[in-house]
Parts: structure tokens; C-alpha cells; sequence
């Protein structure tokens, strides 16, 4: 399904007894907490993307509990919240659903999250809030969470305003983000850039592929790229940038990937976004 090619999706299993509706209240007591996840996407009648947050006494988590009979079912029914297009204008990024199966104690928490929302760094915190909620509501107390010194968007906006840089308004280059347009416009003009030539039985541009990378492979290229001084990320770009040049036939390879500017560890260990 294309549409939920930015789908996030995370499986947690567990057995024993559920407190049902503790878990409901602490995923609400997340999403009060995160303004992200209570934000919804849409256009204005001149085509511009804007993002409105919710007050989260009237925002309503998309949220379902099931009993199911088997685990096939279930393996069906998180198969089906994967595929599913999650709704960015009118229920927000998140969509959560219980699931337990019929006579056991075995249940499953599917969180089914937009890459608009939530990244691996996300994770840390989305799971601490969840849990420290949980177990307040098991104990008959409140899901008070600690309030955020700073929501995603305090520091989107602070970012942008950095781009845009007020120092910049006597400098004769412009702000950094006419700065930076220029830099890349100069070096991406002018002589004949690489193309990754890809012929249409070589890959379906509708459809993503998957696969499973042995977890020793994984820890080898993390050792290895930790060694030159890089991350496992760096590690995998430099396998793209040494194998992905052969289909262009000139040894020459241009990748691009987005970066953003954090910088506040402390923020971003407590935020989602």
C-alpha cells in the first residue's frame, strides 16, 4: 500500500493479566503529554501545508481493543494496521490498537505511527512515558507526566528562525537557508551528473521491497563504521555509495539525505519528533 509507506510500525507483546483500559489511559497520557502527537496535517485554500495542534481535551486517540481466537488472526490484523493509511488531517499520526487473544494471556500492543511524527530517537522516550503511565494507573494514581521544557515545534520554529538567521540581515549573502540554496545549486549545475539507470524490469517504482539483515551483519558494519568514527548509518551509506554507482557505468554516485540540526541531546532524549 503506498500509502502507508511512511508507516512506523511497532509490535509489542506481552503475557499475563492486562489492565485494559490502564493501557488506553496511558496512551492517552502520552499523547497529552506530546504535542506532536496530537498535531494535525492539512493545506490552507492557497495549497500550504500547515500543522494545527489539538488541545488534548479534545483530542480523540484512534484506539481499538479486539479479542481475537488465534494468532493467525492476529498476525492478519496487524498485517492490516500496517497497510492502513493513517489519516494526518482529521485523527493525527498515531493509531493504536490492543489485541488479545481469546482464553490465554497473551496480548499484543500495535502502535501504528507517520514518519512525520516520530524517528528512532522517538522510541526511547514514546516507551518510557507509556510504561511510568501504565504503572501509575495500575497503582490507582494519576498518569501525571512531567511537563516538557520545550514541545517539537518551540524547536522547529527556533531552527527556522536560525536558518533564517536576524545576524544575516546586513550580511550580503543572505540568510543560511539562501545560503545553502545557492551552494547546492552551484554545485549541482553546470557539467552532466551521474543517473542511476533502472530499467523497468529491474524495479517497480510502486512497490517497496523488504528483507532480514542477519544480526551479525549488522553488528559487524556497526563495529566497523564505530571504528573509522562514524554510526551504523554512516556504515550503510558507504555500502549504497560503493555498490549503488555500478547501474550508472561511470563510477560516480550522488546521494542526498536529509539532516536536521539538533542540538540538545537532553531535549531530544525527553521529546518525540
Amino acid at each position: 500500500n503506498r500509502g502507508s509507506q511512511y508507516n512506523l510500525l511497532m509490535v509489542l507483546r506481552f503475557q499475563g493479566v492486562l489492565a485494559e483500559r490502564a493501557l488506553e489511559g496511558a496512551l492517552h497520557a502520552v499523547v497529552a503529554k506530546h504535542d506532536v502527537l496530537r498535531s494535525l496535517y492539512g493545506y490552507t485554500d492557497a495549497a500550504n501545508a500547515v500543522q494545527r495542534v489539538v488541545p488534548s481535551n479534545t483530542f480523540r486517540l484512534a484506539y481499538a481493543f479486539s479479542v481475537l481466537q488465534s494468532e493467525v488472526q492476529v498476525q492478519e490484523a496487524i498485517l492490516r494496521d500496517y497497510n492502513r493509511t493513517l489519516n494526518l488531517e482529521f485523527l493525527g499520526p498515531l493509531q493504536c490498537s490492543g489485541v488479545e487473544v481469546e482464553r490465554t494471556n497473551d496480548w499484543w500492543l500495535v502502535i501504528n505511527i507517520h514518519h512525520i511524527a516520530f524517528d528512532g530517537m522517538s522510541l526511547s522516550p514514546f516507551m518510557s512515558d507509556l510504561v511510568s503511565a501504565y504503572e501509575l494507573l495500575v497503582d490507582d494514581r494519576p498518569a501525571e507526566l512531567p511537563t516538557l521544557p520545550v514541545q517539537y515545534l518551540d524547536w522547529a520554529v527556533w531552527y527556522r528562525r536560525t536558518l533564517e538567521c536576524d545576524a544575516c540581515d546586513n550580511c550580503s549573502q543572505g540568510s543560511r537557508i539562501e545560503q545553502g540554496l545557492a551552494y547546492w545549486r552551484d554545485k549541482l549545475s553546470g557539467g552532466e551528473l551521474p543517473v542511476l539507470e533502472l530499467s523497468d524490469q529491474r524495479i517497480d517504482r510502486d512497490m517497496q521491497k523488504s528483507g532480514v539483515v542477519p544480526v551479525q551483519v549488522t553488528g559487524k558494519l556497526e563495529r566497523l563504521a564505530n571504528e573509522c568514527g562514524g554510526t551504523a548509518m554512516h556504515g550503510a551509506l558507504a555500502l549504497w555509495e560503493r555498490y549503488g554507482v555500478r547501474p550508472t557505468r561511470t563510477g560516480l554516485n550522488v546521494t542526498g539525505r536529509p539532516i536536521g540540526g539538533l542540538v540538545s541531546e537532553t531535549h531530544h532524549s525527553l521529546e518525540i519528533g
